[in-house]
């Protein structure tokens, strides 16, 4: 008995530290997901025409085609998820074009090959950091956009530099991170949901999330 307990000790010695080195700090570096899969955002209260209240995007679905800088790393697709809760100042349908004064923040849970570390990243929103606008498609058919930071696709407005902590900082804090959120439910859709019991729920068609 004495023995297996002096070869556990050992064993655990051993390992442990390797299973630690093992790991790949991400803090500093980028990534880059240009799918996601089973995006979502739910409304309460729902955007309607008219409305006076302020509301909250519940933001929610799963990454693929993820690329990273940090060395080695791979990013299995439909495995990292985001989800999420932005305040909204009014439940209008307007905010669907002007977002507004948004607050709240927005969590990716990562998960990769090796593992990283840290294992997460969280986006803190303040005002001006949101836009938004209509996507063209090649059949002339606008469906809804959501975009976070400074780029200006296709709103022409750039948003605010968005605040990261946890992985994938880019080392800045940040600061040039930015998400691209296309709806799966075209204006027409959408313009008729505010017309009648309002927008509860949206669909995220297709996206990027890019932290640098």
């Amino acid at each position: 008995m004495f023995h297996r307990k002096v070869i556990a000790t050992l064993v655990l010695a051993f390992v442990l530290p390797w299973t630690a080195q093992a790991q790949v700090d991400v803090s500093n570096s980028t990534v880059t997901c240009n799918t996601i899969v089973k995006g979502s955002i739910k409304l309460a209260p729902a955007l309607v025409t008219g409305g006076t209240s302020s509301t909250v995007f519940k933001i929610k679905g799963k990454l693929a085609g993820c690329t990273t800088n940090a060395p080695g790393v791979i990013i299995p697709d439909g495995k990292s998820s985001f989800s999420g809760v932005v305040n909204i100042p009014t439940n209008d349908c307007t905010s669907l074009l002007l977002p507004g004064a948004v607050s709240g923040t927005i969590t990716a849970k990562w998960k990769a090959t090796p593992a990283i570390t840290p294992t997460s990243s969280t986006i803190t929103l303040d005002s001006g950091d949101a836009t938004a606008g209509l996507f063209a498609t090649g059949w002339l058919a606008p469906y809804g956009y959501f975009g976070l930071g400074i780029n200006s696709r296709p709103s022409g407005n750039p948003g605010n530099p968005l605040a990261v902590s946890g992985a994938f900082t880019g080392g800045t804090g940040g600061v040039n991170s930015t998400a691209d959120l296309v709806t799966g439910e075209d204006t027409v859709v959408l313009l008729g949901q505010c017309g009648g019991a309002g927008i509860k729920a949206i669909t995220i068609a297709i996206g990027q999330l890019q932290l640098s």
